[in-house]
């Protein structure tokens, strides 16, 4: 079938060539009937704007065609060979240079923007007509076929002609090609019908001379059809109003030619530059206004399909969208708002927006970012729906108008109860398995705090067997005092150790609170005391001064630091030799947080080791069960913070973790 149809492009390609020549021929021809015969020059070349559209429309190539017509229509009026080839040769360059700069600038044949108008008029009409009237004009003048005096004066006449006929002729070809239609209606139908009625019927009385003769208003009434043609601009589509152009240019042409209408009196200069002077006029203001309509209507039609776009992407979203005024008053609820609240959106709308986050205030964070750069946030908020309550997470930003200020607020609203819920059950697995950590942790330590424990009880024991003893000799009196400040003072030792045995290990909900970092460490050096003395490791603590507070399940930050002590102490018991130490060091970050690291001497941990080393289950220790380091890492990026480790054989390891500072993460929360 492809054979077949190309070997039909040969003929068809012919067949455009030969049209393109037809119809220069006949524009030539039509122009000849307009010829003055004091000037034997035409008051309009419509050859000219022929030429230029078709080459534009299909192909530079056929401007050959234009020139080898423009040829045979100066053979066909009896011009000499050589006049004939010299026109001939100027139409095809005309008509190939205008259609070239068209396609540069990319002019839309609809003629529905602005800059087409502007495009076609500058590269088109004006470049086409200087070029082919310039050739044109000078083979006339020199061939002595002109009664003109000089050969600028010749040049002006026939640039004019040649650039009315290209201003009229060359939007009708266009926008013919264009394919622009609209659906007609009756109403559409009837309106056409009269615009063409009183186009036809005001240049019918003005050119026509039903006028008396002599009356004054002859000139101004040519202005009559511009009101015409302005209505046309505003209510039809280009193609119509090219036509209305057209016929209307007709019929000044036409009578003008008979020696009719208010152009036809005067000499002949002024005649043919007023009757193209308001062609022109015309031609082009009439053009632009149905542009720069026809911008706007395209522009409307997106706006029309972009709000029902996403007026249908609104509609059918679950997510809940929310627009405001600057005063936080609801400007648009999406159907989901007012489905999920059980009211009508027109009752939504004025309502302030905070009516709908019981508690919210405009001028707290975060809706008070919003007035700030870059003028967005993000909360989430209880709320009692229809559902019963639930918890909404909205991502809110802030429009603004040319000056920067806050014109409207657009929030975006979602249904995160389920997280949240799922965020809940983690934190208490969380707490679940740190308490069997901690439990695990203390049997573990049990010997040695038994130890600790057994010193305090012996020295009571011991005191208070002392204190017997001076109770019958008075001039003992001091030494007695003595011994009952020391059973006293063993006695709050053993009461402490059992407080922080049973702070350790009870299952209390973990709360947020400001505590200081040291003093966390200090206790957890105490509490560790015991085992390290009998591993023979020391342990110290190494604090800066003055770290902020940290926002902090004390309970839980202490079972972090248990664990990575107790773990060193391990490390360095099983590695042997003399100087084993821990150290607990404290300083604060650039960043503002509070790092805490545990550094010990001990044999370090290999790199294979430590890619796998918070994962739950690894374990270095034959009777580890691998959760310690994995709820450690769990709680602090539970606390916004971060744990890593550094570590090389035979060269100790740190383990640190960083919490943020209690002013930073009340920031990073909201």
């Amino acid at each position: 079938m492809f054979q077949a149809l190309s070997q039909w492009r040969p003929l068809r390609e012919a067949g455009l060539h030969l049209l393109v020549l037809l119809a220069y021929v006949a524009a030539v021809e039509v122009g000849m009937q307009f010829v003055l015969p004091q000037a034997n020059l035409s008051l309009v070349y419509p050859a000219t704007g022929v030429g230029l559209a078709l080459v534009y429309l299909l192909g530079l190539r056929f401007a050959v065609t234009v020139g080898v017509a423009a040829v045979v229509a100066g053979l066909l009026n009896d011009k000499a060979l050589i006049a004939a080839a010299a026109v001939g040769m100027g139409s095809g360059v005309a008509s190939l240079a205008g259609a070239w700069a068209l396609q540069r600038v990319r002019v839309r044949p609809a003629l529905d923007r602005l800059r087409d108008i502007v495009h076609l008029v500058i590269f088109g009409a004006l470049l086409s007509s200087v070029i082919s009237s310039g050739v044109g004009s000078a083979t006339m003048y020199l061939a002595g076929q002109a009664q003109w005096d000089g050969f600028g004066s010749l040049w002006w006449v026939c640039w004019v002609a040649e650039m009315v006929g290209a201003l009229l002729i060359t939007p009708v070809i266009f926008t013919a090609s264009a394919g622009a239609t609209r659906a007609w209606t009756p109403g559409h139908i009837a309106e056409a019908g009269l615009m063409a009625t009183a186009v036809g019927v005001a240049g019918w009385v003005v050119y026509a001379d039903v006028l008396p003769p002599g009356v004054a208003m002859a000139k101004p009434l040519s202005y009559v059809v511009f009101p015409l043609m302005i209505w046309a601009a505003t209510r039809c589509l280009s193609r119509e109003v090219t036509l209305l152009l057209f016929m209307h240019a007709a019929i000044a042409i036409g009578y003008t030619a008979n020696n009719q209408g208010p152009f036809a009196g005067g000499t002949l200069r002024e005649n043919l530059l007023s009757l193209h002077a308001q062609l022109a006029m015309l031609s082009i203001s009439v053009l632009m206004l149905q542009a720069a309509m026809g911008e706007r209507r395209h522009a409307e039609a997106a706006l029309r399909e972009s709000e029902a776009k996403y007026r249908l992407l609104v509609e059918n979203q679950t997510d809940l969208v929310v627009k405001m005024d600057a005063t936080g008053n609801i400007l648009f609820a999406s159907p989901s708002v007012a489905e999920l609240f059980g009211a009508e959106e027109g009752v939504l709308l004025g309502r302030p927006f905070r009516t709908l986050l019981p508690g919210a205030r405009a001028d707290e964070r975060p809706w008070a970012d919003l007035f700030y750069p870059p003028h967005a946030c993000y909360v989430e908020h209880p709320v009692q729906t229809v559902k019963g309550e639930r918890w909404l997470g909205w991502a809110a930003k802030a429009v603004l108008d040319d000056h920067g200020r806050v014109a409207a607020v657009v929030a975006v609203g979602r249904d995160v109860t389920a997280r949240r819920r799922a965020e809940a059950e983690s934190r208490e697995y969380l707490q679940e398995l740190a308490h069997v950590g901690r439990i695990s942790a203390m049997g573990e330590m049990a010997a040695g705090l038994a130890h600790e424990l057994n010193q305090p009880l012996c020295s009571i024991m011991t005191f208070s067997q002392a204190a017997g003893r001076l109770l019958d000799r008075p001039e003992r009196e001091q030494d007695l005092r003595h011994a009952i400040e020391r059973t006293a003072a063993n006695a709050e030792r053993a009461g402490e150790i059992i407080r922080q045995m049973r702070s350790f290990v009870r299952k209390d909900e973990p709360e947020l609170t400001d505590a200081d970092v040291n003093d966390i460490v200090s206790d957890v050096v105490e509490l560790t005391a015991a085992e390290a003395n009998q591993n023979d490791v020391a342990v110290k603590a190494d604090l800066a001064r003055a770290l902020p507070p940290v926002s902090v399940a004390t309970i839980q930050i202490h079972q972090v630091l248990v664990n990575l002590i107790r773990n060193a102490i391990e490390a360095l018991a099983g590695a042997g030799g003399e100087d084993r130490r821990v150290v607990v060091r404290t300083r604060q970050r650039p960043n503002g947080a509070v790092e805490v690291s545990v550094d010990d001497n001990g044999p370090g941990i290999s790199f294979d080791v430590q890619q796998e080393l918070f994962e739950p289950f690894v374990s270095t220790k034959r009777s580890g069960m691998g959760l310690g380091l994995s709820i450690s890492r769990s709680i602090i990026e539970a606390h916004g913070g971060t744990m890593h480790v550094d570590s090389a054989p035979g060269r100790g390891t740190v383990f640190r973790f960083e919490l943020p500072a209690s002013a930073e993460r009340e920031s990073a929360a909201v």
